[in-house]
């Protein structure tokens, strides 16, 4: 209905007392798809129009105060500006209105839905038009816009099955409603409450905002839920325009929430049953600390040097398949196992920690979801909304992997390299490098009062392998350090550091998935 031709035959009256002698002052656009016109009326006071034209929602307004804005204007119409305003005048049974100025400049308001535009006329004849894209505006003639129709009480009778013929400028769902309501009415019945509504359109003495099953609209007679009523039409496009951009960015900040929150309630839920398959696979192995007793216990059968070894397992009386280093003895194989159990047991509490955690989010994603679809304001929406976390590559000039909550920051070059090991990492974060070629520094972030498991240290490693020289070898040697044990000598290249009490690891060279 704000568009709707019956309002605009309330409008151009409106306008044409307001604006009766004014001179334009200034046309602009501060925003795509929306020009502002600001008239010096005859009483020096100031009268602003502003055409909304975006072509998903068209819409006139008449701001009391509007300010423009120092940067980003662009002047549109200039031949128009200091002219001054003869008349204002709709035309028959359409969508639009025209704005005549002195020196036979005309200023057409072509409101169609998204083919909406503002098209400036000299001479009746198209010089501009403020939406470029609508190149067939160039075409019109200002005699095509009035369309007469008969509407006489013999049109009206002959077409009660089809009033949309007679009524063009009725939307569908009015057409609808009046047939349904004279349908099987005699004919003088039915021509008295078509004559009863299109003059209640005519002639309106209010205007309401309402709200029609969850959309605002503007209309001429109150529904069950009127929002505000006005004399005015111009007071009521204000306050429908106002309410309706309020309602749709509401609408707008749901959306767009609801969907960050539904991916991260989606990723969180995958996580957690990617994490208890991999706990329940853990759970499954056969245990590490039974195998270290089952060396233990049989510690006379194992000679030397001896790959892998085949033994009872007195925990299940079924052979087990143990695997051995040749290099080491009997007992170090033993106790090689049970560390392995130790780290074992490390990792599944941590993966136990993760899941808890990570259903704690679960909770959380839901009870925020719920909170968004039921806000009710933008002020609600905006304590919601999610804040989102800076990237620490936005944050800190290194690449960054995260693994089961611990942080691994990687250099980028060999000044980057001084940088991460010599300013950003502590005294027992862990420094990576891959031995004897170059390659990045890769640094593991110490958790206070926790230790680094055995794969979280391989996984690092690996990222050290491959963001070396020797990334497409089968197996590279890695060592590691607390970075209290890193030295800078003096005067040496950017990224050469010494490296004392160093361990090494045989891994792959790969990137964590």
């Amino acid at each position: 209905m704000h568009n709707n031709y019956y309002l605009i035959r309330q409008i151009v009256p409106a306008l044409q007392n307001l604006l009766a002698g004014a001179t334009l002052a200034d046309s602009f656009s501060q925003n795509k798809d929306e020009l502002i016109l600001q008239f010096e009326c005859a009483n020096q006071d100031k009268f602003t129009i502003i055409a909304h034209l975006d072509p998903q929602f068209t819409c006139l307004t008449f701001p009391l105060e509007f300010h423009k804005a120092k940067k980003n204007t662009a002047q549109i119409f200039k031949s128009l500006f200091s002219k001054k305003v003869n008349n204002i005048l709709g035309f028959e049974n359409e969508r639009a209105f025209i704005i005549h100025f002195d020196g036979e400049f005309s200023l057409l308001f072509k409101l169609f839905g998204n083919q909406s535009n503002v098209i400036l006329f000299s001479k009746r004849k198209v010089v501009e038009i403020f939406r470029s894209v609508l190149k067939n505006d160039f075409k019109i003639e200002l005699s095509s816009l009035n369309r007469p129709i008969d509407q006489s009480e013999d049109a009206i009778v002959k077409n009660l099955s089809d009033l949309r013929s007679v009524y063009p400028t009725l939307d569908k769902k009015s057409i609808t409603l009046l047939e349904e309501d004279i349908s099987g009415m005699e004919s003088t019945n039915a021509l008295r409450i078509i004559k009863e509504y299109i003059d209640q359109l005519e002639n309106p003495k209010t205007y309401y905002v309402v709200d029609n099953n969850g959309k605002l609209r503007l209309s001429f007679t109150p529904t069950t839920k009127v929002i505000a009523e006005f004399e005015s039409p111009i007071e009521a496009l204000n306050t429908f325009f106002k309410l309706f951009i309020r309602k749709h960015k509401l609408e707008s900040g749901q959306q767009t929430l609801l969907k960050e929150l539904q991916q991260q309630l989606t990723r969180t839920k995958a996580y957690i049953t990617k994490t208890i398959k991999k706990k329940e696979k853990l759970d499954k192995d056969t245990s590490y600390k039974e195998m270290a007793d089952i060396l233990m216990a049989n510690l006379h059968l194992i000679e030397l040097h001896t790959q892998s070894i085949e033994l009872n397992n007195f925990y299940t009386n079924n052979l087990v398949k143990i695997k051995l280093n040749p290099k080491l003895s009997p007992q170090k194989n033993a106790e090689k196992y049970y560390n392995k159990s130790k780290n074992l047991s490390i990792e599944i509490k941590k993966l136990e920690d993760i899941i808890d955690n990570k259903k704690q989010l679960v909770t959380k994603l839901e009870s925020d979801i719920e909170k968004v679809q039921q806000s009710s304001s933008a002020r609600e929406l905006q304590k919601l909304s999610i804040t989102k976390k800076s990237k620490p590559e936005d944050v800190l000039p290194f690449k960054l992997f995260e693994i089961d909550g611990f942080t691994i920051l990687v250099g980028k070059n060999a000044k980057n390299n001084d940088l991460l090991t010599l300013k950003y990492a502590k005294k027992n974060d862990l420094f990576f490098h891959a031995k004897d070629v170059s390659g990045s520094h890769v640094i593991l972030k110490e958790q206070s009062g926790k230790v680094f498991p055995a794969y979280i240290l391989e996984k690092t490693a690996a990222i050290a392998a491959y963001y070396s020289k020797r990334k497409t070898d089968t197996l590279c040697p890695v060592g590691y350090t607390p970075k209290k044990y890193i030295r800078k000598p003096k005067g040496s290249p950017p990224g050469l550091v010494m490296v004392e009490r160093e361990k090494v690891l045989m891994v792959k060279p790969e990137l964590p998935q």
